[in-house]
């Protein structure tokens, strides 16, 4: 469940207070920061984090808003490889199947996965445990659906630009 963007600015002011130099963040990155991370606690801190590293790195320690939207970008990148992680080898091998093709229709998206897991010597999963693998990716960001443009219950998957 995500956080209230003003919860997650109060969260980021306190640990501006401690952790960084004073004077060298304002509430304008603050409010930046907690709305970009749209409700996500642990990419807020990544990018607060980040945002001081790139200030620090540009020679005046100034956090600016340029430098929240640098840290975002990288945090997302952390963001996805964490989840990935977390994620069982199957769910890996759907993800990485979907950003080789860009675009890929479920049922080329089965097939491909069934001759991953030869490859792999790994036993597929069944069907309906594809389905709920899928779904996840989903629900996690990670992989769009949408229908796709021909007859029956086929769905386009690609992965989103932002992620």
């Amino acid at each position: 469940m995500p956080y209230a963007q003003g919860d997650i600015e109060e969260m980021l002011r306190l640990r501006a207070e401690m952790g960084l130099v004073p004077g060298t963040w304002d509430r304008r990155v603050i409010q930046r920061i907690a709305e970009i991370s749209a409700g996500d606690a642990r990419i807020s801190i990544k990018t607060l984090n980040n945002s001081a590293y790139y200030a620090d790195r540009d020679g005046n320690g100034l956090i600016r808003i340029e430098h929240a939207n640098r840290a975002w970008n990288d945090a997302k990148v952390d963001k996805k490889t964490y989840m990935l992680d977390k994620l069982t080898p199957d769910h890996r091998v759907l993800y990485e199947i979907v950003k080789l093709k860009k675009q890929v229709l479920s049922n080329e998206l089965w097939r491909a996965y069934i001759t991953s897991s030869k490859k792999m010597k790994i036993q597929p999963i069944a069907p309906r445990t594809y389905c709920e693998y899928v779904n996840r990716l989903r629900e996690l960001g990670l992989i769009n659906a949408e229908r796709a443009r021909i007859r029956g219950r086929v769905r386009m998957f690609s992965v989103p630009m932002t992620v």
